[in-house]
């Protein structure tokens, strides 16, 4: 499925996860990540579906997308290879001396495929830095990414009609914040106000995943970040409820390029 695949770590603003990938034949389902993805594809093309709508990266694609936006990546050429940054919500508010009290995302991208040869030599550059363990003047050079960047952002945008869209993001928020428990299809019905029946075909709708899909993705994204933070697979599987480790690994495989054995060995490396 991939030919290489490799993590790298920063600590600065924060802390944040660099991957070079080569190779990658992978289908993904949709999936979320806990943190922004910044990256450069290098080579081959790729199919990303976001919200409903399709865009084509090919060579020098910015692929830009907010923490926890559904999507798919499907390759279109035999493979791709890329450069990701991964640096959470935090990571991005101090960089652009941002509160971090405050509500929704600091960066929201009109479309997650773009051509922007300024961005994406900074996340090439930010990224060699991150591989190379240099953090003599990384923050200059992110403080400098995340300000080209915003000056790409717009409200985002969900195709459902604006009555239901704050409730829906609503939704969407309160599963990002209780990864660790079981919510009901009842629950989130309510806090959006709808039925049942109406509350699902309208969160499918505007996200593009089903409810319990997209919860248990959320899990999964928290699941990369833990094993990346080195947390014992167990401990992890305890924190976001499941049953036990295997029973975290059968979700994971899911919606991952990995498992969460070669994941923790990867960022041993």
């Amino acid at each position: 499925m991939i030919d290489s695949a490799s993590f790298a770590r920063t600590d600065a603003f924060g802390g944040f996860v660099g991957l070079e990938g080569h190779g990658f034949r992978t289908r993904l389902p949709v999936h979320v990540h806990a943190t922004y993805v910044l990256g450069v594809i290098d080579s081959g093309s790729l199919l990303v579906a976001v919200h409903g709508r399709e865009f084509v990266a090919g060579p020098g694609s910015v692929l830009a997308l907010p923490p926890f936006t559904p999507h798919r990546e499907l390759p279109l050429s035999g493979n791709w290879s890329f450069r990701y940054l991964y640096p959470s919500e935090q990571t991005v508010r101090r960089a652009l001396l941002a509160r971090e009290d405050g509500d929704g995302t600091s960066l929201a991208f009109p479309e997650p495929v773009f051509q922007d040869p300024a961005i994406a030599e900074r996340i090439g550059l930010a990224h060699a830095m991150v591989q190379r363990g240099d953090n003599a003047g990384m923050e200059d050079v992110l403080a400098r990414l995340f300000r080209l960047a915003r000056e790409r952002c717009a409200p985002e945008v969900l195709s459902v009609p604006r009555r239901n869209r704050q409730r829906l993001l609503a939704v969407r928020d309160e599963l990002v914040r209780r990864p660790q428990g079981r919510i009901t299809l009842d629950e989130m019905a309510s806090v959006a106000g709808l039925s049942r029946f109406r509350f699902a075909h309208a969160f499918r709708s505007a996200f593009g995943i089903a409810p319990y899909a997209f919860y248990e993705q959320v899990r999964i994204a928290y699941a990369h970040q833990l094993i990346q933070q080195g947390l014992d697979l167990g401990d992890v599987a305890f924190r976001l409820g499941y049953a036990d480790q295997s029973h975290m690994t059968r979700h994971f495989r899911r919606g991952s390029f990995t498992t969460p054995g070669r994941l923790a060995r990867m960022s041993r490396r």
